[in-house]
């Protein structure tokens, strides 16, 4: 196993290990940014609940550990990566914090990046004893659902007290989280970049009349609602389409609903899609849609990445007053944000871009501008980069 300092070391740049709970999630493109763009040595860990392998599949515990419940494993019928997955789980805490500081130690880790609160919690203790600074990145659930709060009111408390930094990625959560305790001069807004060489070329003046919604199934998205604002328009403007992208457990309920109101022919479920054909769809559209909503369980939104790809991309934006969403699209200029809830409200601000084509283009053109200028992925991960590095030299 190589040390990562020795891979691609430039300068005395600290080394960077990334730590995630899966990796490859289509969901989560802001963490392969990350990973794939912080200027090297990065290298990265699965945290499925605790890192059990480097990120080259080298298991971090002992052989002895190992064959012993590789060999319980394969009794139970499971394989010998989730035999050692299992066996992360079970080791005594004070033993898997000893190794993965070990592995951190060994690997010339500079500074560490936990992605989501819960990772951070896991690694806090290896990353002390390790002597490793610790950032940790808060993207939305992890800041706000009432039970992750509430099963980790004491944990995240000493994770505030030791990290280095807080990444907060909308002014609200910035906020939210000194409210939660975490020391005001710790908490450092940065919201996601966007590659605006790949998300660009809308032509919302010349495009059908079609919305696009984007993102996971689930109820801080309220897909329901974003159906039945297009319902209304729909009543009205009988060329209108909708293409929702993605998956979740509120699919189902979703296409029930277009079955209900009669919109199977007007409305497009295309699943979970990679970056590039997403980019294609917004490309094609006259506008995204976005109806976040917080829900009972406090689940809140960060700043919802298809909304900055989408005013990268060229769109105007119809979407709510939550979250970072106030942070990015302004209001009469940029795309139009109605109360959570408020379907009907939705529904006439999407008519007003179906009706006036020159609207959408200047909304699309004045995002697209705001975008290039303050959103783009080189200056978001520049300053990640210049976080981490103040992390790593002691001045947080």
């Amino acid at each position: 196993m190589q040390p990562i300092a020795d891979r691609g070391r430039a300068g005395d740049r600290p080394a960077i290990c990334i730590v995630q709970p899966r990796v490859g999630v289509l969901t989560e493109t802001f963490i392969e940014a990350h990973f794939r763009r912080l200027p090297p040595p990065v290298s990265r860990l699965e945290c499925d609940p605790f890192p059990s392998h480097s990120d080259d599949g080298e298991p971090l515990f002992s052989f002895g550990h190992r064959v012993f419940h590789r060999l319980i494993g394969k009794l139970a019928g499971l394989n010998s990566d989730r035999s050692d997955r299992a066996l992360a789980r079970r080791l005594p805490r004070r033993w898997r914090n000893r190794v993965l500081a070990r592995h951190l130690r060994r690997m010339g880790v500079g500074v560490v990046l936990a992605e989501y609160g819960p990772t951070g919690v896991a690694i806090r203790e290896a990353c002390l004893a390790a002597r490793i600074p610790l950032v940790v990145h808060f993207h939305g659930y992890d800041a706000y659902k009432h039970t992750v709060l509430s099963d980790h009111r004491e944990s995240y408390r000493l994770l505030f007290s030791d990290a280095a930094a807080v990444i907060a990625v909308s002014r609200h959560m910035q906020s939210h989280l000194i409210g939660l305790g975490a020391p005001a001069e710790k908490v450092r807004y940065n919201p996601y970049g966007i590659d605006v060489e790949r998300f660009r070329g809308a032509r919302p003046d010349l495009n059908r009349e079609v919305f696009l919604a984007v993102g996971r199934f689930v109820e801080k998205k309220a897909p329901d609602l974003t159906i039945r604002a297009f319902s209304a328009v729909a009543e009205n403007h009988p060329d209108v389409r909708l293409v929702m992208i993605g998956d979740g457990p509120l699919a189902d309920l979703c296409k029930k609903l277009v079955a209900s109101l009669d919109l199977s022919d007007k409305v497009k479920f295309s699943g979970e899609l990679h970056h590039e054909e997403v980019a294609q769809y917004m490309t094609a559209a006259r506008c995204l849609v976005q109806h976040s909503v917080t829900p009972a369980s406090g689940d809140r939104e960060g700043t919802p990445l298809a909304i900055l790809e989408a005013m990268a991309s060229g769109l105007p934006v119809v979407a709510t007053r939550h979250g970072g969403i106030v942070d990015v699209v302004d209001e009469g200029t940029t795309g139009f944000l109605v109360d959570e809830g408020d379907f009907r409200a939705m529904a006439r601000a999407m008519t007003q871009l179906v009706e006036s084509r020159e609207l959408a283009a200047r909304f699309g053109a004045a995002g697209r501008k705001f975008l290039t200028r303050e959103h783009t992925i080189e200056k978001r991960i520049g300053a990640l980069d210049e976080i981490l590095s103040h992390a790593a030299c002691g001045s947080g």
